[in-house]
């Protein structure tokens, strides 16, 4: 009902909303009372006959109502958005865990997100400890300050790095054994941010 308005009616109605008389209201859109009382005629032309106050309360549940149907629309797209990079996301999470290769996906703060069976029979953990487990808790500890600088210059400038190609890099297991193997960085660009895609490989 709102829509069907004209500019100059919807005006007249906020100003009323707003406590002015059809004076003020003629004052402030610079036209005579008279031109005020002829927009309150087409007003109820459209709204129908009813009496002031009730015009303007009719408005302003009819902007409310706008607003409300305005707001379910955002909401609605922006659900459906959110499934649409939970759908990428898990996507690369399964990638992960069919891959031939031991691999698990690291946040920009050091912390695991998802690891397949191959990088938990490396390093000898379960599947299920990986989610929430900081990466440090697999380096060892002579390395862990020097790794958190590695780590923080890495991730201002992400790229495909390989470490350890020559005689191997300490990789210290779940259960605090030490592995020697390769070590292969690159880094996933998601909906919900940069992820660390790690490959381990035995030596």
């Amino acid at each position: 009902m709102v829509e069907s308005l004209s500019a100059q009616e919807k005006r007249v109605l906020e100003l009323a909303v707003n406590g002015h008389t059809d004076k003020g209201i003629a004052d402030a859109l610079g036209i005579s009372p008279t031109t005020v009382v002829t927009y309150w005629g087409r007003i109820r032309a459209k709204f129908g006959m009813q009496s002031r106050p009730e015009l303007v309360a009719k408005f302003v549940l009819g902007i409310a109502q706008n607003k409300l149907d305005d707001l379910k629309a955002t909401l609605k797209e922006r659900a459906a958005h959110e499934a649409e990079l939970a759908r990428e996301v898990e996507t690369l999470f399964a990638f992960i865990d069919y891959a031939p290769e031991a691999m698990v996906i690291v946040d920009a703060d050091g912390i695991i997100q998802r690891g397949n069976l191959q990088a938990a029979e490396l390093l000898e953990c379960d599947k299920a400890d990986f989610p929430g487990l900081p990466v440090a808790r697999f380096i060892p500890s002579d390395i862990h300050e020097a790794h958190v600088g590695y780590r923080e210059r890495y991730m201002k400038d992400p790229m495909r790095l390989a470490i350890g190609h020559d005689a191997g890099v300490n990789i210290l297991t779940y259960r605090e054994n030490i592995v020697v193997g390769l070590v292969l960085l690159n880094v996933a660009n998601t909906p919900q941010g940069e992820f660390v895609v790690v490959m381990l490989r035995k030596f």
